[in-house]
């Protein structure tokens, strides 16, 4: 049988949701805060992989790049 010469890449999908926060929907502004939530896409049962609320953008990518350097 033949064997792959390079292995498959290692890919992470995500489902991604964004939301402006705000008391009345109809007062929303450009200072209004955003928020954010993280949802791996995953087959089978992974109990650490569990949907994830950021309080800003900030936060999101910090969460995402000590991920990258750990490997999820």
């Amino acid at each position: 049988m033949l064997q792959p010469i390079h292995p498959a890449p290692s890919y992470h999908a995500f489902i991604l949701r964004m939301w402006v926060e705000a008391d009345d929907p109809a007062q929303t502004s450009a200072a209004s805060p955003w928020r954010f939530s993280l949802e791996p896409i995953v087959a089978g049962d992974d109990l650490r992989l569990e949907r994830r609320g950021f309080a800003s953008a900030e936060e999101l990518l910090a969460y995402l790049q000590t991920e990258m350097r750990s490997g999820l």
